[in-house]
Parts: structure tokens; C-alpha cells; sequence
């Protein structure tokens, strides 16, 4: 829709929303999925409430398969996506994610219960690409944004019911509350249209057709004469397009490279926009909080309860992300991600303070310990207040915009394979992070201090780290609010007339 610039200003903004929540489900049943572990696990390893109690290492299995499954599946899901259409290939996906919390839910066994937390990381890796890229299309480049965000806030909310219940539902009940999520969200998406723009690559006429009228209103929509001059110009644009990319002549393999996808400039250069900033993002230390929080709470001596602390962590985030949804609607990208990255960077240093001088009181080991100080003074709300720092200022930028970036940089033709390739680089990054954090805080510790300061040099790391991303912005990343995908297209397809003749040049000029 985005693709046709004169029609966007006819589209209904209800139609843009209730589309969008409809694939909203799919990221709620991630979200259930992510969130699922953290609360069952000490459940399934108890053997009171679990008839095949899990032992350390199946529980570590259990945690971690569901990320290792959605690497190479978000991959898959980018091709499913571009070769069935976006709609079409979450409807398919849907059935995965449900059989996957039954066969936890009815698990006789570990084997079945593996098997399915399998399923649903692979089902959350195949969802990740065609939910982006559905909702990117189907919005304005008013609404694009804002409709974008509203992806990891579903995540966010699919996360905090699963929390929320976890604290008194046993464990098979929540997998099958669990299971209907993708339920809903396959009868909702039942009664809404395939993505216009890409039946317009499909060469689908009378489709796009009928989906860009789907997306006006009844009444006050684009008077039905200009409907038609618009979607001729759109269509005799899209084949005067194909003539010219089939006229090329391949000769050499100068040409020939020039034919790949990677070989194009406005593919590779936005991709690697991407790699370098999801890097910077999971570098500055988000994930390891998220997988970790009890953990710190009780390493960085918090005063208050651990649990209670966590449950304030995941509603602070969704709050955050509710408003980081209208903070976007008004300001540029790149100034939220700006003030995100320095409020994130100074939550990360009051965690890693008080961390330090908890720990140096206090004597506590970093993340084997049991308690917390019990001492409800300034200093021991201080986690609490650096962790609520963090939530609040991460997902009004620095969160959303670089999973939002997966699907507005990319030309129509390849959206919604390299929205893939970016989310399957998003969550190796993620799984790199998380898998590493305890290394991390064992190199960083302070010998001279006791218990070298607990987690405290890892904080100030992701600190910096996040400073760091803010030079990389205002150097390398582009601003796209209210920009269509045609605009931000040109603008990597762009080069330096002076320096295009050197070798040398070419490559000062990525």
C-alpha cells in the first residue's frame, strides 16, 4: 500500500489497525513462548507438580531450543513469506504454534514436552519475517511507525500475561492457555486482505485491486475514476520496471554479479545497516537483563523481593512500549533513538553502581545468591530504579527501531526474505548475548574488590556500549518517518559522483 503513494492518503486508519492487530497475535504467541520457560521451569522441575521432573541439564535444554530453533527458521519464514504472501503464510504458521503448546501441555514425557517447545521456536522464527513485513505494507507512512511498534508490544504483552499467570496456574494449563493465541489470531486474520503490495509484485491486478479497497472506508474513500487512473500508473510503472531489469544484457562476470540480490546497493548497504545496529542493540545489554532478571536483582542487592521486582521489570516494559507507540507517531527516529540510547546508558550505570557498592558492603557473589539486603534504603531500591531506567528508555527506541528497520529498508521484491535474514541475525545476536553474559561478568570483576564488584563491569560495559550507538546513528542511520518505501529506496541507491571511478573510493563510500 505504501508502494502507491497517491492512493495512501484515501486509506482508513481503523482498516490500518484492525489489520494490524490481527497479525498482532502472531507476536503475542512469541511473546507466550519466550515467557513460557522462565515461569515453568521451576514448576517442571519439581516433582510434586510434574510427573518427569526435569533435571539442570534438560531444563537448560528446555530454555534454550526454542531460541536455537528460530536462527534458521527466520530465514524460512522470509521465503514462505515472499513466495506464498505475508497472510497466506502466517495462516500456515499459526497450526505450528498451537500443536506446539498442546504437545507441552499433554507432555507424558520429556521428549514430547522438548518436541514441542521445538515447535514453537520454530514457529516463532517463521512468524517474526511475515509479521513485520505484513504490517509494514498494509500501513501509511503516517501510521507505519507507530503500527510497527505495536509488533514488540504485542511480544510484551503475550510475555506479561504469561508471567502474570504463571504465578498460579500450574504449568500445563498455561501451555494450553497459551495455545489460544495463534488460535485467535487465525480466525482474525481470516477476514482480512493479502498485503497489496505484494500482489502488485505478483502481477495480481484485480487482487491488489481488491485489497487496496478493502483498506478505504465506504464511504469518503478514493472516488472510483481516480482509484483507476492510480492503479494503472501503478501497474504500468511495475511492468515498464520488469522490461528494463530484463532488457540487461549479462555479459562478463561483472554483469552477472550485478544480477545477484546481495549485489545490489539498495540491498547490501541497508543490510548492513542492520547487522551493525542489531549488534550495538543486544551489545548494550537488554537481553542478558531480560533472561537474567531475577538473578540480578539478587546480585546487584536488591532490597526488594526478586520476583516482585521482575513482574515491576515486565510491566514497566510494557508501559514503555505504549508510549514509545506515540512518542514515535510524533518524532523523528533518530532523535527517540538518540535519547534512548543515553537514558538506557545511564540505567545501566545506576544498575552497575549499585552493583558495586552492594556487593563491596554486602560481600554477596554475583549471581549465586540467595537473598537480598533487606535494607530499604536508597541504595537498595537503586536496581530497581536502574532496571526500570533501562525498560522505560529501551523500548522507545532503541528497541523498536532496529526490528522495525527489517522491514522499511528493503526493496519489495526481496522484503520479505531479508526481513528474515535480519531477524534470524537479530536472534543470533540475542542467543550470542545471553549465552555469554556470566563469561562476561567474570572477566570484567574488579580483583581488588570483594567478590570483583559482582556484575557491576558488565553494566558499565552495556553502559558504554550504548553511548556508543549514538555516534553510530548520527554517522550511518537513516531517518524514515513518513518517508515511503520508494524514498528510502533512492536514498541507499545514491553514490558519489565524485569517487565512483576508483576502486578505493567504492569502498570509502559503504
Amino acid at each position: 500500500m505504501t508502494e502507491v503513494e497517491g492512493i495512501s492518503q484515501y486509506v482508513s486508519t481503523s482498516k490500518q489497525v484492525w489489520a494490524s492487530f490481527s497479525v498482532f497475535f502472531m507476536s503475542l504467541s512469541v511473546g507466550a513462548s519466550s515467557g513460557f520457560s522462565g515461569v515453568a521451569l521451576p514448576q517442571l522441575q519439581d516433582p510434586q507438580q510434574s510427573n518427569f521432573p526435569l533435571t539442570d541439564a534438560q531444563a537448560s535444554w528446555f530454555a534454550s531450543l526454542s531460541t536455537f530453533a528460530m536462527i534458521p527458521t527466520c530465514v524460512l519464514g522470509g521465503v514462505m513469506g515472499h513466495k506464498w504472501g505475508r497472510k497466506h503464510a502466517l495462516l500456515t504458521i499459526s497450526p505450528i504454534f498451537s500443536m506446539g503448546f498442546l504437545c507441552q501441555a499433554f507432555a507424558q514425557d520429556v521428549v514430547m514436552l522438548i518436541f514441542g517447545r521445538f515447535l514453537t521456536g520454530c514457529a516463532s522464527g517463521l512468524a517474526c519475517g511475515p509479521t513485520a513485513v505484513y504490517v509494514s505494507e498494509i500501513a501509511t507512512p503516517k501510521l507505519r511507525t507507530t503500527l510497527g511498534a505495536g509488533i514488540s508490544g504485542s511480544y510484551n504483552v503475550g510475555m506479561v500475561l504469561i508471567f502474570s499467570l504463571g504465578a498460579f496456574c500450574h504449568w500445563r494449563v498455561l501451555a494450553g492457555v497459551s495455545a489460544l493465541f495463534p488460535c485467535l489470531g487465525f480466525l482474525a486474520m481470516l477476514f482480512i486482505p493479502e498485503s497489496p503490495a505484494w500482489l502488485h509484485i505478483e502481477g495480481d491486478v484485480e487482487g491488489t485491486k481488491k485489497a487496496l479497497k478493502w483498506f478505504m472506508p465506504k464511504n469518503g474513500g478514493c472516488p472510483d475514476d481516480e482509484f483507476e487512473h492510480l492503479t494503472s500508473d501503478m501497474f504500468l510503472e511495475q511492468v515498464q520496471n520488469n522490461e528494463k531489469s530484463r532488457s540487461h544484457e549479462v555479459r562478463g562476470w561483472r554483469n552477472r554479479w550485478s544480477q545477484l540480490p546481495l549485489a545490489r546497493r539498495e540491498i547490501w548497504r541497508p543490510l548492513l545497516v542492520v547487522m551493525s545496529l542489531f549488534a550495538l542493540q543486544q551489545a548494550s545489554g537488554m537481553s542478558a537483563l531480560s533472561y537474567y532478571a531475577v538473578n540480578i536483582f539478587q546480585g546487584a542487592g536488591s532490597s526488594i523481593n526478586e520476583y516482585v521486582a521482575t513482574i515491576i521489570f515486565g510491566l514497566t516494559r510494557l508501559v514503555s512500549q505504549i508510549l514509545g507507540s506515540f512518542l514515535l507517531i510524533r518524532f523523528k527516529r533518530l532523535h527517540l533513538l538518540t535519547i534512548s540510547c543515553a537514558f538506557v546508558s545511564m540505567g545501566f550505570c545506576i544498575l552497575a553502581t549499585s552493583a558495586y557498592l552492594n556487593n563491596k558492603a554486602l560481600g554477596q557473589s554475583s549471581l549465586d545468591v540467595d537473598g537480598h539486603s533487606g535494607d530499604f534504603s536508597l541504595l537498595g531500591v537503586l536496581p530497581l530504579i536502574g532496571v526500570m531506567s533501562v525498560a522505560l528508555a529501551y523500548h522507545i527506541g532503541l528497541g523498536p527501531i532496529p526490528w522495525s528497520y527489517t522491514a522499511e529498508l528493503f526493496p519489495v521484491d526481496v522484503r520479505s526474505f531479508m526481513s528474515g535474514v535480519c531477524n534470524c541475525i537479530g536472534n543470533t545476536y540475542i542467543f550470542i548475548t545471553v549465552k555469554s553474559f556470566p563469561s562476561l561478568i567474570d572477566a570484567l570483576r574488579f580483583p581488588n574488590l570483594p567478590n570483583g564488584g559482582g556484575p557491576a563491569g558488565a553494566f558499565w560495559l552495556f553502559s558504554g556500549i550504548s553511548l556508543l550507538t549514538i555516534v553510530y546513528a548520527a554517522l550511518f542511520l537513516p531517518e524514515t518517518k513518513g518517508k515511503t518505501f520508494e524514498e528510502i529506496s533512492r536514498g541507499f541507491q545514491k553514490t558519489n559522483k565524485r569517487k565512483r571511478h576508483s576502486e578505493a573510493s567504492i569502498v570509502l563510500n559503504l
